[in-house]
């Protein structure tokens, strides 16, 4: 039935497949399916496809090596939403997003939600500070170093700055460190000159700019290290 609608007189055809990243690996019906939609795919660019010709893929996913590799299809757009310059686009849809599901949500269970992106911050800072007790000291080690630091730095980097490279199994130690303040941080892959490394920094620049702006309340940093 599908096929039947796809090959119907229809002026835009939109298909969307979402998080192919969670597809379990190793399998055989993984391969099957990326090598099927490769397969179905690749006509289309080259114009010799059964389906429409207004039809758009639309396909999400993270960052995984077998995903570019199976769908490595000319003519296929690629955005990267972890690059900054789409920080703010993607805050005022999260806004957008979060707001209009929470008006839903306090509709149907008549309940009140912090409507304030500031104070919904200042909570998320104030549960990953409370709830990890006993890694409090190295998590604001951690964040003071990102939050004085220009640039997002390399795990190793952080991890010599905060003093954890000394430490055997560092990068299971800032591994865990920066899990317990998900989603407030991210850790991204980029190549440079021919390598890939590990970035750490805030989940967008709105994040950073609260977490600078509440440093002395949340961090402990005086007035001339946050001038830094």
């Amino acid at each position: 039935m599908l096929w039947e609608e796809l090959s119907g007189p229809r002026k835009h055809v939109y298909l969307l497949l979402n998080n192919l990243h969670a597809l379990p690996r190793p399998s055989k019906s993984t391969d099957k399916l990326l090598s099927y939609i490769n397969k179905i795919v690749r006509p289309d660019v080259e114009n010799s496809s059964r389906l429409p010709p207004s039809t758009r893929w639309f396909i999400t996913s993270r960052k995984v090596d077998f995903i570019d590799k199976e769908l490595d299809v000319r003519g296929k757009r690629h955005i990267n939403l972890t690059d900054y310059k789409y920080d703010e686009q993607i805050k005022r849809e999260m806004d957008m997003y979060v707001k209009s599901g929470l008006d839903r949500l306090a509709k149907k269970k008549s309940t009140q939600w912090i409507d304030d992106l500031e104070s919904l911050l200042m909570h998320l800072w104030q549960a990953v500070l409370e709830s990890n007790a006993d890694a409090v000291l190295n998590i604001k080690e951690m964040l003071r170093t990102l939050v004085l630091a220009y640039d997002e730095p390399t795990d190793l980097e952080l991890a010599m700055l905060a003093g954890f490279a000394l430490k055997e199994e560092w990068e299971t130690k800032l591994s865990d460190l920066v899990r317990k303040c998900k989603p407030l941080l991210r850790t991204r892959e980029v190549r440079v000159s021919g390598f890939e490394y590990t970035v750490v920094g805030f989940a967008s620049a709105a994040v950073k700019k609260h977490l600078i702006d509440h440093s002395k309340e949340l961090l402990g940093l005086n007035d001339e290290e946050r001038r830094l």
